[in-house]
């Protein structure tokens, strides 16, 4: 739903750009590429994760009009230990700190490596963090410091190149989640198979004393 409502956003932010006079007519696809792009980064940054955390608990409020949505969880209870938020924490510092000390040529790989570890290790969840905190290292911390970022690229080119990254990554959490979320209900049904199957044999054994009792 994203793509095809930042499409229409990029449409109708040019054509109101042009029929206000300005934005010269032979520049309305560039500026409706620039718009496009904008607003797909929003999604996939803000709303992605607002979604994510915030529909179920506004739907069990009432306050949701979506029905039968899952929480999200950070970390998957499957995976969660210390170690996890140790590790966590850590990789997320490496980051900021790379982000200082990689050189730029580098700095995309060192992100995508990032985006992959999140999706990969831990499902939506915390990819959708580190989306956010993606964004905050290639477009709010260099406005702040010396990160010669765009020196390097232009603007469009930098949110392109996140835009996809945020986009690959989400759709590889959330593959990775359904799965553990698969994994999981498989592994309850085979426990409750299980002790159903234990139930009756444990009845089978004990009915013949049963009945020579009567």
């Amino acid at each position: 739903a994203i793509l095809p409502a930042s499409l229409v956003e990029g449409l109708g932010t040019a054509a109101r750009m042009m029929l206000m006079e300005r934005l010269p007519a032979a520049e309305f696809l560039g500026a409706v590429g620039s718009a496009w792009i904008a607003s797909l980064s929003a999604g996939l940054i803000v709303a992605a994760p607002c979604l994510l955390f915030l529909t179920a608990p506004l739907e069990r409020r009432g306050w949701s009009l979506s029905a039968g949505a899952r929480r999200t969880e950070l970390i998957p209870l499957e995976r969660f230990s210390a170690w996890a938020c140790l590790e966590a924490a850590f990789i997320f510092a490496a980051v900021l700190i790379g982000s200082f000390t990689v050189p730029p040529e580098l700095r995309w790989f060192l992100y995508a490596l990032f985006a992959l570890w999140a999706s990969l290790r831990f499902g939506v969840g915390m990819t959708a963090v580190a989306n956010l905190w993606l964004a905050a290292l290639t477009l709010l911390l260099p406005a702040t410091a010396t990160i010669p970022w765009h020196t390097q690229v232009g603007m469009v080119s930098l949110r392109m190149g996140l835009m996809f990254l945020c986009l690959a990554s989400l759709l590889t959490g959330a593959a990775i989640s359904s799965l553990l979320r698969t994994l999981i209900e498989r592994r309850q049904v085979e426990e409750a198979l299980a002790a159903e199957r234990d139930f009756n044999q444990a009845m089978v054994q004990s009915s013949p004393a049963f009945i020579a009792a009567i």
